[in-house]
């Protein structure tokens, strides 16, 4: 695998670039390291606290209110596959390009640093963002996520990326500016540049570039000590749903794991999901021979400031049995699978070859390394042939099950029958 390199300017940006000359086409992101998990900041002095969904209006508005344009709309009118996101850690900006790497780098980063604030513009932008979330609404699984991260946690208020209707409405112009100015800096932000390109030529660019913009504001993100027990044990949404659905979700501290410690937590998570909780489990098969389930188990993770949250749900009219049996199963830890550990960890090491392959496929994961593990270097091989089973059987076994809270997901007629 090539290496990436990497170099930090004068005003704190750190560029980083991998070179790959088999490949016929450059991939460029931005990244601020601003998302919607941020919501309390100090900034010259003063303190603040921000709605859900704040992150992802200032995505929205940095593409279509600056002296560019529409500027992802330029850059698809180019030729170039373009795009942002926002993220519980970051908010990225990204192109890919087979010609004109230079036209791309100027647009994209002068939309980005030439922001034209003004309430016309926001109410304009605040439009689409309402048209989003109402799609959202409509899904069980949206309301759910919200509600299960209401229960576990008890000093972070981070709900959602998108927030409410309501929430956006009260977004002011003033919010808007504020956070643009503490979190879009050079020392709070990175660029990686991929692919068949001219190394000199584009830190020149990107240099030459940054030598015209101002920077001045500092900004320290406030972390309250968040307990390690949950708010709410148990909860129930009313939803149109055909069958109810019970969602377990744990929070796992992670404050004593190193960054490299986290990111091959990230791997071995999914090989404890496919020992436990996958169509082979044992698990999976009792319920299903029980009657407890009909369809399969869902297993899926995140980290949230401190935290590892887990999700782990079915649907199932028979919800506290299924917390019982998911709950033992997990206290005990004694459905480890040598045989599929070295399955996975071939999977693995196979996706991570082939990764050369695809230039987006070799740059996010380095991307999220960075921005939700402060792991500053990309996944290789040597660390996938790393990866032992008594290491891994010890890594899961030393986390902590202990702190969750369980959603049960009911039909709203449900509801009226009980009340009859």
């Amino acid at each position: 695998m090539n290496p990436f390199e990497s170099f930090v300017l004068d005003n704190g940006l750190t560029v980083y670039l991998y070179q790959n000359s088999k490949r016929h086409s450059t991939f460029f992101q931005f990244v601020t390291l601003f998302g919607a998990e941020t919501k309390d900041f100090m900034l010259d002095s003063e303190e603040y606290h921000l709605p859900d969904g704040l992150a992802h209006l200032l995505e929205h508005y940095l593409v279509e209110c600056n002296a560019c344009g529409n500027f992802l709309k330029e850059l698809g009118e180019a030729q170039m596959s373009t795009n942002a996101y926002t993220y519980y850690h970051m908010t990225r900006f990204y192109f890919e390009t087979v010609e004109n790497l230079e036209y791309g780098i100027q647009t994209l980063l002068k939309g980005i640093y030439s922001p034209i604030f003004s309430e016309e513009n926001l109410e304009r932008i605040k439009g689409p963002i309402y048209q989003e979330i109402r799609g959202e609404e409509n899904s069980k699984f949206y309301h759910a996520r919200r509600k299960i991260l209401d229960s576990l946690f008890q000093k972070n208020q981070f709900r959602s990326i998108l927030g409410t209707v309501e929430e956006v409405q009260k977004i002011s112009l003033e919010e808007v500016r504020l956070c643009y100015q503490a979190f879009y800096q050079p020392k709070n932000q990175f660029i990686v540049v991929g692919g068949n390109f001219d190394k000199e030529h584009v830190l020149r660019e990107i240099k030459m570039f940054y030598q015209t913009i101002p920077f001045s504001s500092s900004v320290q993100v406030i972390k309250k000590p968040e307990p390690l027990s949950v708010k709410v044990k148990h909860s129930t949404l009313f939803f149109p749903t055909g069958k109810d659905y019970t969602l377990l979700a744990y929070k796992v501290p992670l404050s004593s794991f190193s960054p490299k410690e986290k990111v091959t937590l990230d791997f071995y998570i999914q090989y404890f999901f496919d020992m436990y909780f996958r169509f082979s489990s044992s698990l999976y098969q009792q319920l299903v021979q029980e009657k407890i389930i009909t369809g399969s188990i869902a297993a899926s993770s995140f980290v949230l400031g401190d935290f590892l949250v887990i999700l782990i749900g079915a649907y199932t009219d028979q919800g506290r049995l299924f917390e019982q049996k998911v709950q033992d199963t997990i206290l005990r830890l004694d459905s480890f699978d040598s045989v599929v550990f070295d399955l996975d960890k071939k999977s693995t090491l196979l996706e991570i070859i082939l990764r050369e392959e695809s230039l987006s496929s070799m740059i996010l994961p380095f991307v999220d390394n960075i921005s939700e593990f402060q792991y500053f270097y990309p996944d290789t091989k040597e660390d996938v042939l790393a990866f032992q089973y008594e290491k891994f059987k010890k890594m899961i076994c030393s986390l902590n099950f202990k702190n969750f809270s369980v959603l049960t997901i009911q039909n709203p007629v449900e509801k009226k029958k009980n009340e009859l």
